[in-house]
């Protein structure tokens, strides 16, 4: 989709770099505050940075997935979508499929 002379291409770029330098910085962050953590109980420092990177990649994937949808099929999808998300939240407040922590 790169048209020479494309107005918005500098400011596609900029959210490009902005979403890997706060990715990078998230996976830093995880990686700081997990690490002793991590390897107290799974003998591996690494253990939640490489879960982080494996969520962050399967992000990545389905966002790229959703962009090569149509804007107008997404148009049709999108009550349809709004009330399974919101059906998904009410049925964790059912006992028994949600949980109580702390």
């Amino acid at each position: 989709m790169r048209l020479e002379g494309d107005p918005l291409r500098q400011i596609r770029i900029a959210i490009f770099l902005i979403g890997l330098t706060l990715a990078a910085l998230g996976a830093v962050m995880v990686y700081s505050s997990s690490a002793v953590f991590a390897y107290d109980v799974h003998r591996d420092a690494a253990y939640y940075l490489k879960r982080h990177l494996l969520f962050l990649f399967v992000g990545i994937v389905g966002a790229a997935g959703v962009m090569g949808v149509e804007m107008n099929r997404l148009r049709r999808l999108a009550k349809p979508m709004l009330f399974l998300t919101m059906l998904a939240l009410a049925a964790v407040l059912i006992p028994g499929i949600g949980q109580d922590l702390g």
